[in-house]
């Protein structure tokens, strides 16, 4: 089953809402000037988490990275790898928070 997800440039950090009784989680980071945000399946909460965090990461000299592993509904994990751009142009891990996992299961959580 395929899900059409057409966010627009991301201009504010990720708020997210899960829907009481639904498989879904509203985006209100998401905004594409007509509506409030968009309701998207859970279980695409990491995918969707990566992309934000990848476009406003690159907006203050950061760079993401990720590494997914995705077994089955439940075990998911996301580890992100965050770089600094130095002042000379080399890139080295940020120092704190080199590494950071997320764990969620088959409905996003």
């Amino acid at each position: 089953m395929t899900y059409e997800f057409n966010p627009g440039w991301p201009d504010s950090f990720l708020d997210t809402i899960r829907i009481e009784g639904k498989d879904k989680v509203k985006f209100d980071g998401f905004v594409d000037g007509v509506k409030d945000g968009e309701e998207i399946p859970a279980y695409m909460f990491g995918v969707q988490s990566i992309w934000h965090m990848k476009i406003m990461s690159a907006e203050k000299d950061r760079i993401a990275n990720c590494t997914v592993n995705n077994p089955g509904q439940f075990g998911n994990t996301v580890t992100i790898h965050i770089y600094a751009i130095g002042e000379d142009g080399t890139i080295g891990q940020l120092s704190g928070y080199e590494e950071t996992k997320i764990e969620f299961n088959g409905e996003g959580n």
